[in-house]
């Protein structure tokens, strides 16, 4: 059985990004999704860990290992940029829109606790926005 002390290393970060206005712009699955492959695209592009994430209408939580060398903000800004592009093609509106938030949160973890912790309240997240009856 994987146990949190097997997933933790000292390089762990829990990144928030909310959009611009707390505009709900991940209001539906179809949306969550085309998020899901921009950052799937990105991750195989920068081969970070992804160890859990959720995306509520609002913002997107995180739960990541940058590839060694990598750098957060590259990360987010490629994610941002490639949702984006997808985004604009589904909606069918051209120009540039902005979306997120330019600051997002990046919280280092600190031990294994803290990990854990995090990944509780990742997984906990839609409850109280119910989107889901259970974590």
């Amino acid at each position: 059985m994987v146990t949190y002390a097997d997933l933790f290393t000292p390089n762990l970060f829990l990144i928030t990004n909310r959009t611009i206005g707390g505009e709900a712009v991940l209001a539906n699955e179809m949306i969550m999704r085309v998020f899901r492959l921009a950052l799937d695209a990105v991750q195989r592009q920068q081969r970070f860990r992804l160890l859990g994430y959720v995306f509520l209408p609002e913002q997107v939580q995180l739960l990541l290992e940058p590839a060694t060398g990598g750098v957060l903000h590259g990360l987010m800004a490629a994610t941002h940029q490639r949702f984006q592009i997808d985004y604009q093609q589904l909606i069918g509106m051209p120009g540039e829109l902005l979306l997120w938030e330019r600051h997002y949160r990046a919280q280092r973890l600190k031990d294994v606790n803290d990990f854990a912790a995090q990944l509780d309240q990742v997984h906990y997240a839609p409850v109280p926005h119910k989107l889901d009856d259970t974590p």
